[in-house]
């Protein structure tokens, strides 16, 4: 009569349980490794799509500025032809559509603090595009002064 080989029976369901074993906490390990990869790269593109967007609003603020400076010299001196300030006028036309855009990105992207900064920064252009318009050389020098504070205050606000 055979005896049933029990201990070569244990042996192997013991070698099988642990193989098994090993492998599930592998696989579990190698979950936890690309998942945590996965949020390293959401947070490398999120901190992309944010430098994009607040350099684009601090680009787009310094050119509406240039051109509010320039339109602030030329307008109340006479010196520009009608053509040149149409030029200026269309082009501050283009420079706001890119702020508004930009700041729109910034609205989307950007931290809470740099929400509230690019919302004073709009404010302060289109104080600055008023003031132009419709004031005096002296009183559009206070507005276009407080554009170029609000440029800076974004600036330190989104600086790493």
């Amino acid at each position: 009569m055979s005896a049933f080989p029990w201990d070569n029976l244990i042996t192997g369901a013991s070698t099988l349980a642990a193989a098994l074993g090993s492998v599930g906490l592998r696989g579990r390990s190698d979950r936890k490794t690309r998942a945590a990869e996965a949020e390293r790269e959401d947070a490398s593109a999120r901190a992309d799509r944010q430098s994009a967007a607040y350099g684009a609003l601090v680009a787009a603020a310094t050119a509406m500025l240039h051109n509010y400076r320039q339109r602030h010299e030329n307008g109340y001196r006479g010196d520009a032809s009608p053509a040149q300030e149409d030029y200026l006028r269309s082009r501050g036309n283009a420079a706001s559509g890119q702020l508004f855009r930009a700041s729109a990105d910034v609205e989307l992207a950007g931290s809470q603090d740099a929400r509230r900064s690019a919302a004073k920064l709009r404010r302060a252009a289109l104080e600055a595009d008023a003031a132009l318009e419709y004031g005096t050389p002296e009183e559009a020098e206070a507005p276009l002064a407080d554009f170029e504070a609000a440029i800076t205050a974004f600036i330190d606000v989104v600086r790493p």
